[in-house]
């Protein structure tokens, strides 16, 4: 204002044209003042990074920041002056035609109080969302991959084979073929048989039908007592083959698997492919070494490093570490029953970053891909995203019906985990929260309480392992075939925690024993490894089964042991 009169400042860009326009936005970067037609000539010139503000606020003292152009209009690339709040659209210069006729559409001038602190609650919003975004892409390129993979695998296997063994191929094939043919022809004589059993009922039921109205209303005694009975066996013959309705179950999807050693392929004779019958194939196609002296052989441990875990700072209770697990890169993560946290170690079990409290008590961690882990707390498992600065950030909540004690990863997409106070002492989960049964096989009747039963699961031998603290047993399971086994010994007293061992072998903590038994799926003991600690209760391997990690709880006093196994 000067001398009552208000002060306009002139589009530069016009004044070197000869034109004299109203200038509406200033650059601060050129330091140039520009009207709304000149505004979108300006921004185009790339060789500066523009920051553009009203023309109004030119001389103060905060010029704002650069918002990477979050602040131009996405249909008309001009600076963002108005927010229609009809629409709830944020718009510039041109956007106004389009709104004209809205009762609620204002010039942004000034922000409140409020706008700062709704970016603030925003931030974390947006955060979360870069995790859930991250997660999801990963999970799509992970599907993206399988698909492409499933089929060029199994194909790229069988063709390299048979050009370099032709006739062994062709040989195996017909061979393979006809191992399905004979299970084909079995289940069509199966199916022929109970058809024509079947056709009979059908047509009995066709002769009896008609009969009925007649028979009730003039039939004689004789008739009626006879008619009785002959429909009561047309009705025990339908319920017969009701209860046959099992056998009318497709086969099971069936796959080939390569003979095991590569280099002996030639000699493998007609034996070269063996039909494998089942939902699920491990090994993807490669060939399997199933080398039972190598994989059952006992291991050695030697004591690492050996820690107290004691109370911090922001405890309320002394800590009680309930579950633990490895992250791919060498990191632990456990959870604390009585401070309801999960935390994160270092190789050397150093506490780091920030622990993530829970409302309610924390029972089991498991990590379930790549970074992401998956926490029980009873009636929820949480799934959560640990970053490279040991921050831990909830994904999502799948709520349950059973109450989940333990959790152990079964496939890419599932779960298997161990409740408590439930007649399903072991159910299947989906990370998506479709909650499924075994059934090919019977799980212990014992409705176990909280802390009396976990479980861990051998994806290379579909084998299902429980513990059974009371019992002072260890079962296994063969999903696939559906047998199972009772382990017991002097040496397993009171089990508690169990993971998968190396080779495809089990490591049960013998909490009243103060050991470790390693088992193999077998059933056999292969060592008893006595513990620096007593009643030990959870244990964990890394990735490539060179470290071991146990803890305890005796009394209040915690540790951690880790050792190197070989």
């Amino acid at each position: 204002m000067v001398g009552g009169r208000v002060m306009e400042r002139i589009c530069e860009l016009c004044v070197r044209n000869l034109l004299s326009n109203k200038a509406t936005m200033f650059c601060s970067a050129c330091s140039e003042s520009l009207c709304d037609r000149c505004i979108s000539i300006h921004i185009k010139d790339t060789s500066k990074k523009h920051v553009i503000m009203d023309v109004r606020y030119k001389g103060l003292d905060s010029h704002g920041v650069d918002m990477n152009g979050l602040d131009m209009c996405n249909k008309h690339s001009k600076i963002i002056e108005f927010y229609c709040e009809c629409h709830k659209e944020l718009c510039c210069s041109k956007c106004v035609m389009v709104h004209r006729k809205c009762d609620n559409f204002i010039e942004i001038v000034v922000c409140t109080e409020q706008d700062r602190i709704q970016i603030r609650d925003v931030k974390a919003s947006v955060l979360k969302a870069d995790v859930d975004t991250f997660f999801l892409v990963q999970k799509v390129n992970q599907v993206k991959a399988s698909l492409k993979e499933t089929n060029e695998a199994m194909s790229k296997a069988i063709d390299t084979t048979r050009d370099n063994i032709l006739k062994v191929y062709d040989d195996a094939k017909c061979k393979l073929f006809a191992e399905v043919d004979a299970i084909k022809a079995e289940k069509m004589k199966t199916l022929k048989k109970m058809n024509n059993i079947l056709l009979s009922v059908r047509a009995d039921i066709a002769k009896a039908l008609p009969v009925f109205s007649n028979v009730l209303e003039k039939g004689t005694h004789q008739q009626i007592f006879i008619f009785s009975r002959r429909s009561t066996e047309i009705l025990n013959a339908v319920d017969k083959q009701l209860r046959l309705n099992p056998n009318l179950n497709p086969l099971p999807e069936m796959h080939v698997n390569f003979a095991g050693d590569i280099a002996n392929l030639i000699h493998a004779g007609d034996n070269l492919m063996k039909l494998n019958i089942g939902k699920e194939v491990i090994d993807k196609g490669q060939p399997e070494i199933n080398n039972s002296s190598m994989q059952n052989r006992p291991v050695t441990l030697q004591l690492l490093k050996s820690v107290d875990v004691v109370k911090s700072k922001d405890d309320n209770n002394d800590p009680f570490v309930t579950g633990l697990d490895f992250l791919p890169d060498g990191r632990l993560v456990a959870a604390d029953n009585r401070n309801n946290k999960c935390f994160i170690m270092n190789e050397r079990l150093q506490r780091k970053g920030q622990p993530y409290n829970f409302k309610t008590a924390v029972l089991d961690v498991r990590c379930v891909f790549h970074f992401l882990i998956a926490v029980s707390t009873g009636k929820q498992i949480c799934i959560m995203y640990i970053n490279s600065e040991c921050s831990i950030s909830l994904i999502k909540r799948i709520n349950t019906s059973s109450s989940i004690f333990s959790i152990s990863c079964m496939t890419s997409s599932k779960m298997v985990v161990s409740t408590y106070n439930d007649n399903r002492s072991v159910r299947m989960i989906s990370y998506d929260g479709v909650e499924e049964d075994f059934d090919k096989f019977e799980l212990p009747k014992t409705i176990y309480k909280i802390d009396e039963s976990r479980c861990t699961y051998i994806q290379a031998k579909n084998t299902l392992v429980i513990t059974d603290k009371l019992a002072h047993s260890v079962y296994m399971y063969d999903t696939l075939k559906g047998t199972s086994r009772a382990v017991t010994d002097e040496s397993i007293q009171q089990p508690s925690g169990v993971c998968v061992g190396p080779g495809d072998t089990v490591l049960v903590c013998s909490k009243m024993k103060c050991c470790i038994v390693h088992l193999s799926v077998e059933g056999d003991i292969l060592g008893t490894y006595p513990v620096d600690m007593k009643w030990p209760y959870v244990l964990c391997l890394n990735k490539d089964g060179s470290k071991l990690v146990v803890s305890n709880n005796v009394n209040g006093i915690n540790k951690l042991l880790i050792y190197k196994l070989s």
